[in-house]
């Protein structure tokens, strides 16, 4: 069994980490705290120096990893030189963020806890929504709150598919295809409101 060791100052990250691999394992709901404290190699009472409970680590896991996502799209913009092109890139940043990491992902839009108690998943979640946004006005909508949700909607949708199988049988060129399209007639100018 792996364990993290974690030297003063760092018990949190490490829970994190060991928690993410639990629910790679073992799926959301059947991790403890008491698992992810061994996993991490620590006492069983070690976590609750963090978090009160498993909602609140899992509340910080899904903060987490809305964090890592929103870190991964503002480097796949980058690579756009015009807001249709920095656009399809976050899209499959999206999509190749979900493929590469469905434990994540699983905790980012499966989990089980009230959103609103947690600060910072809140500002993680914000954050990732106003750089959709943000995109989505650069590519001259005027309502771009319903755009940005029409296209996190599609791609998002498109990701879910993949990852059961059930689209393509989750084949990731064909994935990014169909996201390039998606994005591609949502942003035409033709259908801009």
């Amino acid at each position: 069994m792996f364990m993290d060791r974690y030297h003063h100052g760092n018990l949190k990250e490490v829970l994190v980490r060991a928690a993410f691999r639990l629910v790679a394992k073992s799926g959301l709901d059947r991790f403890t705290l008491r698992e992810v404290a061994r996993k991490a190699g620590v006492s069983h009472n070690a976590p609750y120096r963090h978090f009160r409970n498993k909602e609140d680590l899992v509340a910080a896991l899904a903060a987490e990893a809305f964090r890592r996502l929103t870190a991964s799209l503002r480097t796949a913009i980058a690579y756009g030189t015009n807001p249709g092109e920095k656009l399809r890139e976050a899209a499959l940043a999206y999509l190749r963020f979900a493929m590469e990491n469905p434990s994540r992902f699983q905790v980012m839009f499966h989990a089980s806890f009230d959103r609103t108690k947690y600060p910072e998943y809140i500002s993680a979640y914000e954050e990732t929504l106003a750089l959709v946004e943000g995109l989505v006005q650069a590519c001259g909508w005027n309502d771009t709150e319903t755009a940005a949700s029409l296209i996190w909607s599609s791609v998002h949708g498109i990701v879910e598919l993949g990852l059961s199988g059930r689209l393509y049988n989750g084949e990731a060129r064909e994935l990014e295809r169909l996201t390039i399209v998606s994005v591609e007639k949502l942003i035409t100018p033709a259908e801009r409101h």
